[in-house]
């Protein structure tokens, strides 16, 4: 049926009010079919129907439209200026239209759309560009948002909604409900020391010898579940955590180091070995593992998070 929609347009010289009849697409796709054959017979066939129905559809076409889309005679049919301006037009709708229709069903497969990923930052180098390459490569339609924040501002967007799914310590999560998580790894714990510290010259100590040391740590406000685990790890190995200073995240913690200003634990997957002003050291006999995973809400209906976990899935849980 035919979608009437009410309207005041004016025709030639006269104002008129009433109805009009959009075209279909079936019908557009009738005309293309005349056109192209020049054969009202063959674009019956094309379509398996009968010829009347086709120049039925094409009549009732052209009185929509009131012009004549064709030159009908014994010999041949032809089209019309109308007709041939029309069957332009015509082609580009009926593209537009079946490319509508591929992309709607991609994206409802999540073939195509886009992901927002949530990062810590220098926590994920070893393992996400390798999950990205994975990924794109499977799925070069879907777009990636990173978006890099503190470990509870992650948190807190993922709850939001502004984050399909985030890397995250898990400490982060305990006051969201209906969240799913996944653990990826568990790191051990390196102290990091400016080069000029008394520690900086062994690749290796027992966690006995930093008992004494001034530390930095994110601060409370970033992490604060962290930070309250980071304290009771220090306790488990003997210490308590002399705290002299905060810093919003890892990356200004690490400068914080490189001036001097104190030390600070970050777990392995961070040691970066081309600042050659800061110094990473394994800790012998420490009890303290630092896990990572990722994290996204219960009834999250973007497609494309279902395959991203998928690519999760291959490259790390199913092995």
């Amino acid at each position: 049926m035919y979608n009437n929609i009410n309207y005041k347009v004016l025709w030639g010289h006269s104002e008129y009010d009433g109805s009009f009849e959009i075209m279909e697409f079936r019908q557009l796709s009738y005309f293309i079919s005349v056109a192209k054959y020049l054969s009202f017979t063959k674009a019956a066939e094309e379509h398996h129907i009968a010829q009347t129905a086709i120049s039925q559809q094409i009549s009732t076409l052209e009185k929509q439209l009131n012009v004549k889309l064709f030159v009908r005679n014994n010999r041949a049919v032809e089209l019309t200026d109308a007709g041939r301006v029309l069957l332009k037009e015509a082609d580009l709708i009926t593209s537009r239209v079946v490319e509508a229709e591929r992309k709607t069903k991609q994206a409802a497969l999540g073939f195509e759309g886009s992901l927002n990923v949530g990062i810590l930052g220098s926590s994920e180098k070893n393992f996400l560009p390798v999950i990205l390459k994975r990924f794109h490569k499977l799925y070069p339609k879907i777009g990636i948002n990173l978006s890099r924040n503190s470990y509870k501002k992650l948190a807190d967007d993922m709850k939001g909604g502004h984050l399909d799914i985030t890397f995250i310590f898990p400490y982060e999560l305990n006051d969201i409900s209906h969240v799913k998580y996944r653990k990826l790894f568990d790191y051990e714990i390196c102290l990091v020391v400016n080069k000029e510290h008394r520690l900086a010259r062994y690749k290796k100590i027992d966690v006995k010898e930093i008992k004494n040391e001034k530390f930095i740590v994110v601060g409370k406000e970033e992490a604060p579940s962290t930070v309250k685990q980071m304290r009771k790890n220090c306790m488990g190995d003997g210490f308590k955590l002399n705290v002299v200073a905060e810093c919003k995240n890892l990356d200004t913690m690490l400068i914080m180091v490189e001036a001097g200003m104190g030390v600070a634990l970050v777990p392995t997957c961070v040691a970066n070995d081309s600042n050659n002003n800061i110094s990473y050291i394994e800790l012998e006999n420490s009890k303290q593992i630092v896990e990572i995973g990722v994290a996204w809400m219960e009834g999250n209906m973007n497609p494309t998070l279902k395959l991203f976990l998928g690519v999760l899935s291959d490259l790390y849980w199913d092995n």
